[in-house]
């Protein structure tokens, strides 16, 4: 596993994330940068946040991925848009 899955530290998103790389075959991936680091999720490839740091949207299309982005995406509480499009 990653640094985010033995840190206990890390906030809710951040375990959320750590799913989705997990699930979609994140070491496959044309960029993953940030993911499984513990830095900041908003400074993550495809990641964007708003002012108080909740992620508003995710765009990780034509990435590679594979597989399945698991239902815990849906409570990422301020997420308005995802792209996943061209995997």
């Amino acid at each position: 596993c990653g640094a985010i899955a033995d840190d206990p530290t890390l906030g809710g998103d951040q375990k959320i994330f750590e799913e989705i790389y997990y699930a979609a075959g994140g070491a496959q991936w044309k960029n993953s940068d940030g993911w499984t680091t513990d830095t900041n999720v908003c400074n993550w490839y495809g990641v964007s946040c708003d002012g108080n740091g909740g992620v508003t949207a995710l765009d990780l299309s034509e990435n590679n991925l594979e597989g399945s982005i698991p239902t815990s995406v849906f409570r990422l509480s301020a997420l308005t848009e995802l792209d996943l499009q061209s995997n």
